[in-house]
């Protein structure tokens, strides 16, 4: 599946405990324009650090359609994230690295599953 992340309100490259699929200003990591994508709503993102953090929220855990909206890779299982999910987040979130780089790095990481992810704007 093909995924879009607007560069515009891309929120990376600020460390991990800064870092949302969504921050009240409207910004998203990267797995948070993938989670919107599938058709998870945005109230289930807010304020959100990780898949996990989501799956354990009660509203998404009793929407079905919301558990299946992910690509299986980013799946998260008991207390952690896939490998790759965890490649990504770390990569979205890495400080010390030119978005050009950061950019490269996510594509490799979604095309090893069978996913791409595009920049725009």
């Amino acid at each position: 599946m093909k995924f879009i992340v607007d560069r515009q309100t891309w929120f990376r490259g600020e460390g991990g405990s800064k870092s949302r699929l969504l921050n009240k200003d409207g910004q998203r990591c990267c797995i948070g324009f993938v989670a919107s994508q599938c058709g998870v709503p945005d109230e289930q993102l807010l304020d959100t650090s990780s898949v996990h953090s989501m799956h354990d929220r009660a509203e998404f855990r009793l929407s079905l359609k919301s558990r299946q909206a992910l690509p299986k890779w980013m799946h998260s299982s008991g207390l952690h994230s896939s490998g790759a999910l965890y490649a990504a987040y770390s990569t979205n979130d890495w400080i010390a690295i030119p978005d050009a780089d950061r950019e490269a790095r996510l594509k490799v990481i979604f095309s090893e599953h069978g996913d791409e992810i595009e920049f725009i704007n």
